[in-house]
């Protein structure tokens, strides 16, 4: 009960600063730029704070956080799955293959992200952002349920707190999240180390990044 009461705060104190983050317009006399170098200093700010709590957390409750060479002999099957599952999920939202919400109906943080420039991008959707959620999910929160609960339940468990981290998304979006998850916390397993789900994590945001578009409705 300690371990998901630590892994539901760390998650809803997360979601709490997305969930208020300010918008991108400022009534100010400050130049454009300025409000935007703020926002990003908050959310880098926040990543790099919650990164710190987690590897608190581990150290205290001495927790196996993955951080060695990955073994790739039994975790290339499961990681074939997870590439096939991104690319899917992909096609299914470049070709409106499912319902998407148009720009206006997005979140709102989701669109404050695109409002940052590629770089500012490129570090908090594909360096700190899956450093921080890999370290809790399939770190820490994986490492200290595998302890007491066994693999399904470390592996489910945070995938589904995983995917209600992105609150907003689409339903079916959010479903595949959590299956998505489950894969990358088996690779963890199977490889022995959080490197490999964490690359292939950044590799995702990485694609998203670069085809930006794809997230919203409108033409294909």
């Amino acid at each position: 009960m300690q371990i998901l009461c630590q892994a539901e705060l760390s998650v809803s104190f997360h979601a709490e600063m997305v969930r208020r983050r300010r918008p991108l317009r400022f009534a100010t006399g400050l130049p454009p730029a300025y409000p935007l170098l703020v926002i990003f200093a908050e959310w880098l700010a926040s990543d790099l704070i919650l990164t710190a709590i987690v590897l608190l957390w581990a150290r205290r409750s001495k927790l196996d956080l993955g951080l060695r060479a990955p073994v790739f002999k039994r975790a290339w099957p499961w990681m074939a799955l997870y590439v096939t599952w991104c690319a899917a999920e992909w096609c299914a939202i470049r070709w409106r293959i499912f319902e998407l919400y148009s720009v206006e109906d997005s979140p709102a943080w989701l669109n404050e992200l695109y409002g940052f420039p590629l770089p500012a991008q490129l570090v908090l959707l594909v360096v700190t952002g899956p450093v921080f959620e890999e370290l809790l999910f399939r770190g820490a929160m994986f490492a200290a349920l595998l302890r007491h609960w066994g693999i399904w339940v470390a592996a489910i468990v945070p995938s589904i707190l995983w995917a209600l981290l992105h609150l907003g998304y689409e339903p079916w979006l959010l479903a595949s999240i959590a299956g998505s998850g489950v894969v990358l916390a088996i690779i963890r397993l199977r490889s022995g180390s959080l490197y490999v789900p964490l690359c292939l994590h950044a590799a995702g945001n990485l694609l998203v990044v670069l085809d930006p578009y794809s997230w919203f409705a409108g033409p294909a």
